[in-house]
């Protein structure tokens, strides 16, 4: 509640960077990728924790903070640099026609890994301010028909995750 407070009156100080992407696809000559920057607070998680800090732990892993703005760099070694800037919910997205060859970084499976890079700021230095994240997309071999896309959380099978009282 007190980081809320924080926030509305301006004193938003980014403690904890997590990059989020999202696994995500291309092919050899597009890449699309979709992440979020939050501020984000470590869970305090022990083995025997009382019912008070079980539910304090989950109402944390649904409370995010977002960071605005947030600058986000999207690279790939010795193939691609890109850069992006957060919406205002902490959302970024990297769509973009490249002329390299995505493919030819790709594992067996057809994944690439991709470093994504956070800085606070512009004046910042280097070494102490930017945050290195992983992603992944997948670059599907030219001899793919379809692709499936799975998700069956609450479709086929009913979890009640939003549910509070479940």
């Amino acid at each position: 509640m007190l980081r809320r407070i924080r926030r509305l009156i301006g004193w938003n100080k980014i403690n904890n960077v997590l990059i989020t992407p999202y696994r995500s696809y291309g092919t050899k000559h597009h890449l699309y990728l979709l992440g979020r920057a939050l501020d984000d607070i470590p869970l305090k998680i022990v083995e025997d924790q009382s019912f008070f800090n079980t539910l304090k732990n989950t109402y944390k892993q649904f409370d995010s903070f977002e960071i605005p703005d947030a600058k986000v760099e999207l690279e790939i070694p010795n193939l691609i640099q890109l850069k992006t800037v957060s919406d205002c919910e902490g959302y970024f997205l990297f769509e973009e026609t490249i002329e390299k060859d995505l493919s030819l970084v790709a594992n067996e499976e057809g994944w690439v890994t991709v470093n994504l890079l956070f800085q606070k700021s512009e004046d910042s230095s280097p070494s102490e301010e930017r945050k290195h994240f992983q992603g992944e997309l997948l670059i599907p071999e030219d001899s793919a028909e379809f692709g499936v896309i799975s998700d069956i959380d609450d479709t086929i099978l009913h979890t009640g995750v939003t549910s509070f009282l479940k």
